[in-house]
């Protein structure tokens, strides 16, 4: 599993951002570009989860599960 620090450290910083945007109860469906270790999005999913995450990027060894 890939993991980053950074990511770690501020994955809530930009998940309150999101909230600013995001109705909580509306559904709807979001493409994150360049997910990298996909800890951003799988932090995201879980407190958004009327939401559907779907991580991008362009190295395929990091889309491996």
């Amino acid at each position: 599993m890939l993991n980053s620090s950074a990511a770690e450290r501020n994955k809530q910083s930009i998940l309150d951002v999101l909230k600013n945007f995001l109705d909580p109860y509306e559904s709807g469906k979001v493409l994150e570009i360049a997910s990298g270790t996909g800890q951003h999005v799988a932090h995201f999913a879980i407190h958004l989860p009327h939401i559907i995450w779907q991580p991008s990027d362009i190295d395929q060894s990091h889309l491996k599960r």
